[in-house]
């Protein structure tokens, strides 16, 4: 992967928190195939190489549930690489979860999480922590993960990707400084929205494979006492990330400032042009 590519990756892994939230969800790896499906458009022939109705979902690696297994323990379990590093952190947490220093640092974390666009899945995780915590684990096989609603699951990536692209073919050929800016926060809120879509899609296939992995280890408990630190955390509001959200979230719903703008200037323009000057007008 070319230096640049691995800088656009850092960029956006940091302004949405991923360092932190690998440590509650696994290792979030839309970035490097949103970097690999870039490289398969052609915004000049108009074309997609790939599967033009391919969703944001990330492709599901070989994962086998404890449930599935339950009858054979000694089988050998082939487990999602992006749960190699969350499995083994959580279960410690989880056995020193009241140990001070293991709760500073995951406040820590949290916290940090909590000034990034992806605080708005803390609420999830919290719930889904919870929920899970209060499944009695002779009963562990009637969990039922409930998904994260706030993002589109069948966003067509290729399509968004190709609109990011139409909007900065439109921005290096707009002069006028106010019709830019608006052209400028359409693409900001497609970005932030395709990103936010790629990661939900991940962070939705990821947790029941961590929960999953978690009671059967037996420590339901200790997930009550990580969604009740998260709890804490969420109490205290945070609207430093208020204006990205927005712009994110008017992208999900297909608000446009850019047509909103050309709207209001056609308009403003046709009732310059129907301006009839008055009798009192014309006598002065």
């Amino acid at each position: 992967m070319c230096r640049h590519k691995k800088r656009a990756i850092a960029f956006f892994s940091d302004v949405f928190g991923l360092s932190y939230l690998r440590n509650y969800v696994g290792e979030i790896m839309f970035f490097e195939r949103l970097s690999r499906m870039m490289e398969t458009i052609s915004l000049d022939k108009g074309t997609v190489e790939e599967d033009a109705k391919s969703p944001a979902h990330p492709p599901k690696l070989p994962f086998i549930s404890w449930n599935l297994r339950r009858g054979n323990p000694q089988s050998n379990v082939v487990q999602d690489p992006r749960l190699e590093a969350v499995v083994p952190l959580l279960l410690r947490r989880c056995q020193a979860s009241r140990v001070e220093s293991v709760e500073q640092k995951m406040k820590s974390e949290l916290e940090s999480l909590l000034q990034t666009p992806s605080a708005s899945l803390l609420a999830h995780i919290r719930t889904t922590f919870d929920n899970a915590a209060r499944v009695a684990p002779a009963e562990q096989w009637s969990y039922v993960y409930d998904g994260y609603a706030d993002y589109d699951s069948q966003l067509n990536t290729h399509s968004e990707i190709q609109q990011i692209q139409e909007l900065r073919v439109k921005l290096d050929v707009t002069e006028d400084d106010d019709e830019r800016r608006t052209l400028e926060e359409d693409m900001t809120g497609k970005i932030l929205w395709l990103c936010w879509c790629g990661i939900c899609a991940e962070v939705d296939q990821l947790l029941p494979m961590v929960l999953d992995c978690i009671q059967r280890e037996g420590f339901n408990w200790a997930l009550y006492n990580i969604s009740h630190l998260v709890t804490s955390i969420c109490a205290a509001p945070n609207n430093d990330q208020a204006h990205l959200q927005r712009i994110m979230l008017d992208a999900g719903v297909g608000i446009s400032k850019h047509r909103l703008f050309l709207s209001a200037r056609t308009t403003k323009n046709a009732q310059g042009t129907n301006y009839s000057p008055s009798t009192s007008d014309q006598s002065r």
